[in-house]
């Protein structure tokens, strides 16, 4: 029947397309490859296509249709190659693994505030559980997805104390009734006054509760997010491994690494950092950074000039 739908699908969108209701662009990375994919979702077939945006072919399999929760969408799951891929109407998820019928994470991203810092949510499509990273403005809209995606926040996690990434915290603290995390290292900077008014905004006590340490695994489920301390931005920066991906907060962005010129930076420790715990991780790793668009760690080893 999956497939019979797919082959509505096509013939429908080979002819009309007013019943898109959502277009993504999604890259798939393989060893040497890039796959550009564009994910479309028809309601009045129920399914979606992903089509190579080089050659419009189309590459996809559906693996499993997964009806909405209470007021929310209806999620498709796809299988690409060796990834699988949930898409729904106001977001794309996905997780790289070798088994496309394992689910998706949720994964989406916020760019907020006057700085655009990334704030992420990320959960398990089983449980809906999972976790809040740098929020950093913006709390209605935070909030706001939270309860769209039907999500129990576990913790809201600091990749680091400047207050780009956590101008927003106390807001979806009291909104999500969530703990907040952060390295015992990042305390200082959370409760500096002269920070705050060096990078513009009004000062919070911010006060964690779990200081956390190099190596510690965060999360029970689908979720889990190990604990990787990389200063250098600051004397407390962590990034979060999770599942083929990495949040490094303002430790490595897409073709550049962060500053070191602010209280608790410096650069030789920053790139042994950045060489002794990302580098070593594998080129598929998915990098999802404290600002900009997400790369791999494969592309930054090719083309971040920090890097060679």
């Amino acid at each position: 029947s999956k497939s019979r739908m797919l082959l509505s699908a096509l013939s429908q969108f080979s002819t009309d397309t007013s019943s898109i209701v959502s277009r993504s662009s999604i890259s798939v990375i393989e060893p040497n490859i890039l796959y550009e994919y564009e994910l479309i979702i028809d309601p009045a077939c129920i399914v979606g296509i992903a089509r190579n945006t080089k050659t419009s072919t189309i590459a996809i399999e559906i693996v499993d249709i997964i009806p909405a929760d209470t007021n929310f969408l209806l999620f498709i799951i796809f299988h690409i190659n060796n990834f699988s891929f949930m898409i729904g109407e106001k977001s794309v998820c996905f997780n790289s693994t070798n088994n496309a019928r394992i689910a998706p994470m949720i994964l989406e991203t916020l760019p907020l505030g006057d700085y655009q810092a990334n704030c992420y949510l990320y959960a398990s499509t089983k449980t809906r559980s999972g976790f809040v990273i740098d929020p950093g403005g913006e709390a209605s809209v935070i909030l706001s997805r939270i309860k769209e995606l039907c999500l129990s926040i576990e913790a809201i996690i600091l990749t680091h104390g400047h207050p780009d990434h956590t101008d927003a915290l106390l807001q979806v603290k009291a909104g999500s009734n969530a703990p907040v995390w952060a390295h015992e290292d990042a305390v200082s900077d959370l409760n500096n006054r002269q920070l705050y008014a060096m990078l513009g905004f009004c000062y919070n006590s911010i006060n964690p509760d779990r200081l956390l340490r190099d190596g510690d695994v965060l999360g029970n489920g689908d979720e889990k997010l190990k604990v990787l301390h990389t200063p250098g931005h600051t004397l407390g920066c962590i990034c979060l491994l999770g599942g083929g991906v990495v949040f490094t907060g303002d430790t490595l962005f897409n073709g550049s690494i962060g500053r070191t010129d602010m209280p608790g930076g410096n650069p030789y420790t920053i790139m042994d950092n950045i060489h002794s715990k990302l580098m070593t991780l594998t080129d598929e790793t998915v990098v999802y950074p404290g600002h900009g668009p997400s790369s791999t760690i494969g592309e930054e080893r090719l083309i971040n000039p920090f890097l060679r």
